[in-house]
């Protein structure tokens, strides 16, 4: 039996309109928000959404890497505290 080249057409149409969907309602949301509030509201509102995204893009910086990596954890427990140390296999 052999295997043909892998399939990425389903995972990245759905990946695709994944994001697509969290821009629309993110754009939505924004639009409601600026005809609900009047613009002092709306700018604080406006500024703590892009203060939350900084945010998150800074905790999320080199997750995927980390969790893909080859490397092993070793925990070592020195009283209360626990440190973690990486190490190459």
């Amino acid at each position: 039996m052999t295997a043909g080249p892998p399939r990425i057409g389903t995972p990245l149409l759905w990946s695709s309109v994944s994001s697509l969907g969290t821009q629309a309602l993110s754009f939505l949301t924004f639009a409601v928000l600026a005809r609900l509030l009047g613009a002092p509201a709306f700018g604080l509102v406006a500024l703590a959404a892009l203060v939350i995204d900084l945010l998150l893009v800074i905790s999320n910086a080199g997750m995927n890497e980390a969790v893909t990596s080859p490397r092993r954890m070793r925990i070592l427990r020195s009283g209360p505290i626990s440190r973690v140390d990486w190490h190459s296999s």
